[in-house]
């Protein structure tokens, strides 16, 4: 009799069965090793060089949103900037602790690493742990990413939140719960608080029951999640869209939508044209799979990222059309799902060597897009104070020929008293130059002629910073202030913007 025999009777006997050896566990660890090694390198791309651009105006006005305080930004919220608010409120508890550049671009780079496993863990529920690690090398290895990872705006968060939405969200489609549920609705609201847009990932959700197997639909659960989403998220959808927008921005064009698209792609009509392929592969594989059994789970979780991505950039799209508010990089939230598109048409190559090259390809494509981002240059806002605080005088005035670009010279003058005792900024004006900014002034608004006109007529020495922006709206301010004024120092620094001084002639 062996030895594992006999051990068997023996427990006969005493009623103990021995524990044999759990043999799948060392597979499982060396599947999670991928989403590990990939949040490694997510992290390292993200603190690399990570203080070393200047802050610019959007990060600017997280900073200035983020340093009100709590009246003062419930206010902001209620009144300007529902949108993104969830980020903010964030902000507003992490800055206590600092104001350095590199600490309030920090929290991107943690919910951009978090977003890697999450997003891998979700493909690797939908397929398998090779699809999912090709999404997530690809999410990892995008530049449009890294470059929100590596600024203080709320993109990476509204990713992390969308790909752990979906997850909770097949989770309930797979094993309904209270708690997957609980989860799906708390996430789909955090989701909508990060951005209103994202939203619409709720919509690519609902849509998927139509291809999904009838005992899997649970409508009545699935119903049950919508509502408590909708009793919360409507009422902030309402009061966002009764706030005004953040600049003016045209309707998008068919060809506008293209380069977002390649944008969001990581840049290069060549990679672009790869992924596009790829998804045409997930695709087909889709018409295949839900002609010969329609309404599978193998149909369904085609579906679902397909919708994900695509039926949700389309509805913006569209909305565009009607509405302005259309920016690229909006449709971050939707981009996971084409990122699980990407990875599913190449996994269903049938031969593993042909996967492997198509993996190279589509990553060698995208890795030079994400050096080169460092090396990409960003406004100088900081050059410009440098040069406001070894040349100015005390009775100077400055005026901002769009008014958003104040903020980003305030941020890098809170250190210097001197200066800003010295330079008092007349439009957008204020008390103060920390707390004399209107956050409703945040809205690419040009300085107009008859008021550069009272400056001129009031000031001897006057500043002028120009950011590239609205040029046909702030020249005839120039022409107005050039009657009176000579100027005398022209700054151009990195990026768009400029400095001027003009003195009285």
């Amino acid at each position: 009799m062996g030895v594992v025999e006999g051990a068997r009777v023996g427990s006969l006997v005493t009623g103990h069965v021995p524990e044999e050896p759990d043999t799948q566990i060392y597979p499982r660890v060396r599947e999670y090793v991928a989403p590990a090694v990939l949040a490694v390198v997510m992290l390292a791309l993200g603190l690399f060089r990570l203080g070393s651009k200047p802050l610019w105006q959007d990060e600017g006005f997280t900073w200035s949103s983020a340093t009100l305080s709590g009246g003062k930004l419930v206010h902001h919220l209620v009144h300007t900037e529902a949108t993104g608010g969830l980020y903010l409120v964030f902000q507003h508890f992490w800055v206590k602790v600092g104001s350095d550049i590199w600490w309030l671009r920090l929290p991107s780079v943690l919910f951009a690493t978090a977003a890697v496993p999450v997003l891998w863990a979700l493909t690797r529920r939908l397929f398998d742990a090779r699809t999912a690690t090709i999404a997530a090398a690809l999410l990892v290895l995008n530049a449009t990413f890294l470059d929100h990872v590596q600024e203080a705006r709320t993109y990476p968060l509204v990713v992390l939140l969308a790909c752990t939405s979906m997850y909770w969200f097949v989770r309930e489609m797979e094993s309904p719960t209270r708690g997957a549920r609980g989860w799906w609705v708390l996430t789909t609201i955090l989701l909508v608080f990060a951005h209103v847009v994202a939203g619409l990932v709720i919509v690519a959700q609902v849509v998927s029951l139509l291809v999904a197997r009838p005992d899997r639909r649970r409508t009545r659960h699935v119903a049950l999640g919508v509502g408590m989403i909708a009793v919360v998220v409507l009422p902030f959808l309402v009061l966002a869209k009764s706030q005004p927008l953040e600049g003016p921005v045209n309707n998008p064009t068919v060809r506008f939508f293209y380069n977002t698209l390649r944008v969001l792609a990581g840049g290069g009509n060549v990679l672009l044209l790869v992924e596009a392929v790829a998804v045409g592969g997930a695709l087909w594989l889709f018409v295949r799979t839900y002609r010969a059994h329609p309404r599978t789970d193998a149909a369904w979780r085609l579906a679902l990222p397909a919708l994900w991505f695509g039926l949700s950039s389309l509805l913006f799209f569209l909305y565009g059309q009607l509405a302005t508010g259309f920016q690229q990089r909006y449709l971050l939230a939707f981009v996971p799902g084409l990122f699980i598109l990407v990875a599913r048409g190449i996994t269903s190559i049938p031969s593993r060597a042909i996967q492997a090259v198509a993996v190279v390809v589509v990553l060698a494509l995208a890795a030079p897009g994400v050096w080169r981002w460092y090396d990409q240059p960003r406004e100088g806002f900081d050059q410009i104070a440098s040069v406001l605080v070894h040349d100015r005088r005390p009775g100077d005035v400055i005026v901002f020929k769009v008014d958003l670009s104040r903020i980003p010279v305030a941020y890098y003058l809170r250190d210097q008293p001197g200066t800003r005792r010295d330079i008092t900024p007349v439009w957008p004006g204020g008390p103060a130059w920390m707390s004399g900014f209107r956050t409703g002034d945040y809205r690419f608004s040009a300085v107009p002629p008859a008021v550069m006109a009272r400056v001129a007529a009031r000031n001897d020495r006057i500043w002028v910073v120009d950011v590239g922006a609205l040029g046909s709206r702030t020249r005839k301010a120039i022409q107005v202030l050039r009657r009176t004024h000579r100027r005398v120092k022209d700054v151009e620094v990195g990026g768009a913007p400029s400095l001027q001084l003009f003195v009285r002639k």
